[in-house]
């Protein structure tokens, strides 16, 4: 015969509300960035758009070529996909 559940205390009750709430601003803070990022428009000439990535230590490297932002795009959206289902998972009552 299976067991109740053990009833938990307000101090684990608690704890499992800011739990949810960390999950939540997380799960929220990447469906905005993946929102962002199916909204943005590579030009069409393949100039006027451009990635920037900086270092820690301000070093910088940035690229105005389309197939390369676009690629990095894709990879982008495949990452926020699997933390919003990870979060998902998470996620449960």
């Amino acid at each position: 015969m299976e067991e109740p559940p053990r009833k938990l205390s307000l101090d684990e009750k608690i704890q499992k509300v800011d739990d949810l709430s960390l999950l939540t601003d997380r799960f929220r803070g990447l469906v905005e960035a993946k929102r962002k990022l199916t909204v943005f428009q590579l030009g069409v000439d393949g100039m006027s758009s451009s990635i920037l990535l900086k270092d820690a230590s301000g070093h910088e490297f940035r690229t105005s070529n389309f197939a390369v932002i676009s690629a990095v795009i894709d990879e982008m959206k495949k990452i926020f996909n699997l933390k919003v289902g990870v979060i998902e998972d998470q996620i449960n009552f």
